[in-house]
């Protein structure tokens, strides 16, 4: 009694693309494929949600970069920094 494959789990390097797709080949040339291998490349969730979430912190990143460069353009002068409160006062 053989094996039979479904799916195969991996996340989105182009390598992986060309391997699963001569697995499939060879998985299918011995009938081992459960559906003809149609729904044998599963890309890792996981992998998508980290790439979504690292993206969106390196914009993040950027507008607390430019923050911070506001509060140390504020706070390096004294009058700078009293328009600044006299401004959140209003």
């Amino acid at each position: 009694m053989g094996f039979r494959v479904l799916t195969l789990t991996v996340d989105n390097a182009t390598l992986n693309d060309t391997g699963v797709q001569h697995l499939k080949k060879r998985l299918l040339s011995w009938n081992n494929l459960v559906l003809k291998g149609d729904y044998i490349h599963m890309r890792c969730c996981a992998h998508i949600l980290n790439l979504i979430v690292s993206s969106e912190l390196k914009e993040i990143n950027c507008s607390i970069l430019r923050i911070r460069i506001a509060v140390k353009y504020i706070r390096s002068s004294s009058s700078r920094f009293m328009k600044f409160k006299e401004s959140v006062e209003k």
